[in-house]
């Protein structure tokens, strides 16, 4: 605003708008107020009058700050002053004190009145409540919050997967296989299996363990992010303390410079596997903290080679959260039970059922209770990480890499499940990563990664179109 200090017709304009402006301000609902040169409050309106209930005389004596509250004062001083010494404009959030000696929230919008030379001679506030919008803010925040929370439930809750329906691979005999995620597996064959010795242990339930006021520290060696954030969020909600090593080298050091508990130890990473790293902390290190291997395929994991290096158990991605908790407790405990790895690998099975529908998003509809922003946000974070590893897949087979190759497969596997591919298809992949390693039989990985290739680019397109609408068909095809 420009109040005009020249003689003559100007200045008899300049009082016209004035008295125009001063008319105005009488009836709208904001509350007006206009200070001298040096901050000190010479006028306020009707509504700053209704709203104080004192009166004008009374308001211009005690001053507008009697009327904020105790805690947002001195930012309030601080504001009056940084904008006197600068001449700027400026505005802030502040809680004023009403008749009814009660405070709400205002937003006061404060800007210097000049004069024809642009220097400044008065400033005019403007303060509007914006308690219903503080209110809502709060209600916002609240739902993010909810909604961070329910995202963590999410993965969380993509850990619990059936492994069985994963790593399905050996023919059935006659008969047949049929799949349902949320009613369960039906399998229906026959076929003759050779008598053995072998007995299984029972499993027995693990006592509540006290840790007293120990903070359990945990070092997890995994080199992808995804498995990274899993770990993170299930480890802070058992309320311990965790570190993460991208490669089994680093894990290492930090080994050697932090104290922990225990190891998570990922077979397969860069620079320096799990079976090596954990060789270096046993025979060098001479260090026995407990150790559990984590895998993406328990079918394909050397579980005598674990056991003779001194791993301590193992665990298959994606995690359970219950049977992860179970295992750090049992090898932190200060008088375990500790099993051996018995070096059996388990018979794996093969759906011979084709479903016309590759995805089957039942799943993360239900553990994400409907929720389709997290929804898509898984969705989303898989569109971005999949080509990724397919891409590498290519270029490994294109330079005859096998050993990238079965690295690049190991972390597509588990990502299957999330989105609800069938273990038919998965199988596939399993296949190439099994072959990567026998010679005689890679020759017939072009035409499983070509295979591969068309279920994932099929997969990427159907994800695609689920939440290209508004809502998410989990029905669609």
């Amino acid at each position: 605003m420009i109040a005009k200090s020249k003689s003559g017709s100007k200045l008899s304009n300049e009082l016209i708008k004035q008295e125009h402006f001063l008319h105005l301000t009488i009836r709208v609902p904001e509350k007006v107020t206009k200070s001298d040169l040096k901050g000190n409050e010479i006028y306020y309106n009707q509504s700053c009058i209704d709203f104080t209930g004192v009166s004008k005389n009374k308001l211009v004596s005690d001053g507008w700050n009697m009327r904020v509250h105790p805690e947002d004062l001195e930012e309030t001083e601080m504001a009056w002053s940084d904008g006197i010494k600068t001449g700027n404009k400026f505005e802030m959030e502040l809680r004023l004190l009403d008749n009814k000696e009660e405070y709400n929230w205002y937003m006061s919008r404060t800007r210097p009145i000049q004069d024809l030379d642009g220097k400044t001679i008065q400033w005019i506030a403007i303060t509007t409540e914006i308690q219903d919008q503080k209110q809502q803010k709060e209600k916002l925040e609240q739902i993010v919050k909810n909604r961070t929370k329910t995202l963590k439930k999410t993965f969380k809750e993509i850990n619990v997967i059936n492994l069985e329906l994963v790593n399905t691979k050996e023919k059935l005999g006659s008969g047949y296989a049929r799949i349902e995620l949320e009613k369960g597996s039906v399998f229906s064959f026959n076929r003759k299996f050779p008598k053995t010795d072998l007995t299984v242990p029972k499993e027995e339930d693990l006592p509540e363990i006290d840790f007293g006021t120990k903070k359990i520290r945990v070092l997890v060696a995994e080199d992808v992010i995804l498995n990274q954030l899993l770990i993170k969020t299930l480890l802070e909600g058992f309320g311990f303390d965790w570190e993460i090593a991208g490669n089994g080298k680093i894990a290492i050091e930090k080994l050697q410079s932090q104290e922990f508990d225990i190891v998570l130890m990922d077979l397969q990473m860069p620079v320096m596997d799990g079976y090596e790293a954990t060789k270096h902390i046993r025979t060098v290190i001479n260090s026995n903290i407990p150790i559990i291997a984590l895998t993406a395929d328990i079918t394909t994991m050397d579980r005598g080679k674990c056991s003779v290096l001194g791993m301590d158990d193992y665990i298959a991605k994606p995690f359970d959260e219950k049977d992860l908790l179970n295992k750090i407790r049992k090898l932190i405990d200060p008088n375990p039970k500790k099993t051996h790895l018995t070096g059996k690998k388990t018979p794996i099975l093969i759906s011979d059922e084709k479903n016309e529908r590759l995805i089957n998003l039942g799943y993360l509809d239900r553990i994400t209770s409907s929720d389709q922003e997290v929804m898509r946000e898984v969705i989303a974070t898989y569109l971005d990480e999949t080509p990724k590893y397919l891409n590498a897949i290519i270029l490994s087979l294109k330079n005859k890499d096998w050993k990238g190759i079965y690295h690049a497969v190991h972390k597509i596997i588990p990502s299957f499940s999330i989105v609800g591919v069938g273990p038919e298809y998965a199988a596939v992949a399993l296949d190439i990563q099994s072959f990567s390693n026998i010679e005689s039989k890679r020759h017939r990985i072009p035409q499983l990664v070509h295979e591969l290739e068309d279920i994932i680019q099929r997969v990427l397109a159907e994800l695609t179109r689920s939440i290209s609408t508004a809502t998410i068909d989990i029905n669609e095809k």
